[in-house]
């Protein structure tokens, strides 16, 4: 397994963070009387990559890693919900599904990877 450096190596990470730009251009063509929808879909995209910075900077524990990696999927499903609302470019919405997917596939790696270690550490125990 790679060992990161930084939550910037998480690809999903850097996705996240490139289609805020693309979010930032959409909310802008948004009416006025949108603002509430435009304050929401906007927090919800933010926290993507925050909730990910966040869960990396705990990553010694696996399972707090993979409780942020579940909220930033959360986050996404939001965005996802909410661009459908304000029928945004349904390209917008397809990305935002693969942030979806590439986030669900980092919390099962990482349930897989904290099941290793439990099966090593219960081995290791009945060695003695």
């Amino acid at each position: 397994m790679n060992l990161m450096q930084d939550v910037s190596d998480l690809h999903v990470y850097q996705h996240s963070m490139r289609l805020l730009d693309e979010i930032n251009r959409f909310l802008d063509q948004l009416p006025s009387k949108d603002r509430d929808l435009f304050h929401q879909i906007l927090r919800a995209a933010r926290s993507i990559p925050a909730l990910l910075a966040e869960g990396f900077a705990k990553k010694s524990s696996q399972k707090d890693f993979r409780h942020f990696v579940i909220m930033a999927m959360g986050s996404s499903d939001e965005v996802i919900t909410h661009l459908r609302i304000a029928k945004a470019d349904p390209r917008l919405i397809e990305e935002y599904k693969v942030v979806s997917k590439q986030l669900n596939r980092l919390a099962q790696s990482l349930n897989s990877e904290a099941k290793q270690l439990l099966d090593q550490i219960i081995h290791k125990q009945s060695d003695f």
